[in-house]
């Protein structure tokens, strides 16, 4: 319902942290006039994962996600 920079297509699937940047500005609450910062991670997902068994299984693709759009794995 509000501002994201998280790729619809990545939402739900399993990925692996694959380096973190420290805290930097959200612009999620920056858009709303909140200047605060949040851990930003780039996250890893296997393109299989992403796009089933047809996918090319040699390819992966790397996104830059908040904490926020993170979920422990279960």
């Amino acid at each position: 319902s509000t501002h994201t920079r998280e790729p619809r297509y990545i939402r739900g699937h399993v990925g692996v942290v694959h380096e973190h940047y420290g805290t930097q500005l959200f612009p999620d609450k920056t858009s709303q006039g909140i200047d605060e910062g949040d851990h930003l991670y780039c996250v890893r997902f296997e393109a299989t994962e992403l796009w089933g068994e047809s996918a090319n299984a040699q390819s992966a693709v790397y996104a830059d996600l908040w904490e926020p759009y993170l979920e422990r794995a279960r």
